[in-house]
């Protein structure tokens, strides 16, 4: 074990592979040591998972942790994201009554089976949980259609809605050409592979009988440099195409300044109406 330290709560070398009220244990995709850090990102604990689990179990009865609402809104970030990505949208619904699980992978290191096993193993151990819905950003949509393909212990509960913003249906062309350069290799990771057609389209067909919509928030800087660019050039940028899904229960459109999204107050908006069902 080791002592309090503040941090800046994992992002691309830190997996959570446990969340609770906000508080995490996570690992270390190098040295796969373990830590817990409380709901303000400052390590409690580090050691490996039994010692981390046995501690943070003391600590909800040190620091009095609340039960956890039944409800999960589950939070998946998209390539090179982390969890703080979704504050606006983690207050939006725990004003809703969701318990909030933003999850913290390591998206530019690892690929997408190792992914689906970190999540395995964190919605496993939620037993608190009734039922999960899903938020995810990106190609965080791509991890998270093949977790609602898979026969985990978790899959056994009730799947309330799930929502997509920006979900690459298709492709986004331009980082379909970057994703050849080496050095975007290295630095984005195997899932810069999947913004090519071929690789997305088997994951682009959500399993049926489930509530889902989809957000497209079209970045008008985007816009406004898809005018001025050279003709040849014009096929690269993202289209509202790119993330239609016809069986879809909801598709949302809208213009945005923003450059995340996710900070976007349309979103927020659109987000608290459909978990609303209005």
């Amino acid at each position: 074990m080791s002592f309090v330290f503040f941090t800046f709560g994992g992002q691309q070398l830190w997996e959570d592979v446990f969340v609770y009220k906000k508080w995490r244990i996570q690992r270390n995709i190098i040295s796969k040591t373990y830590r817990v850090l409380d709901a303000w990102d400052i390590r409690r604990a580090n050691g490996s998972f039994d010692a981390c689990w046995h501690y943070f179990e003391r600590c909800i009865k040190i620091f009095q942790i609340p039960t956890p609402n039944q409800r999960v809104m589950v939070m998946i970030h998209g390539l090179g994201g982390q969890k703080n990505q979704f504050k606006k949208l983690s207050n939006l619904c725990e004003s809703l009554g969701y318990e909030v699980v933003a999850v913290n992978y390591p998206s530019t290191r690892k690929n997408i089976d190792a992914f689906i096993r970190q999540f395995d193993f964190l919605l496993n151990r939620l037993d608190f949980a009734t039922e999960f819905s899903f938020i995810a950003y990106g190609l965080g949509g791509l991890l998270l259609h093949n977790l609602l393909i898979s026969d985990a212990p978790w899959r056994q509960k009730k799947i309330d809605r799930i929502i997509l913003i920006n979900f690459p249906n298709r492709r986004y062309p331009l980082l379909d050409k970057l994703a050849k350069l080496k050095f975007l290799q290295f630095c984005f990771g195997p899932l810069l592979k999947f913004f090519n057609d071929k690789q997305i389209a088997p994951f682009t067909h959500l399993p049926q009988n489930i509530n889902y919509s989809l957000i497209y928030a079209n970045n008008r800087f985007a816009y406004v440099l898809s005018l001025i660019a050279p003709k040849k050039w014009k096929h690269l940028f993202v289209k509202q195409e790119n993330t239609h899904l016809a069986n879809a229960n909801h598709m949302i459109t809208f213009d945005t300044w923003s450059i995340n999204p996710l900070n976007s107050k349309k979103v927020i908006l659109a987000c608290k109406n459909l978990l609303l069902n209005k």
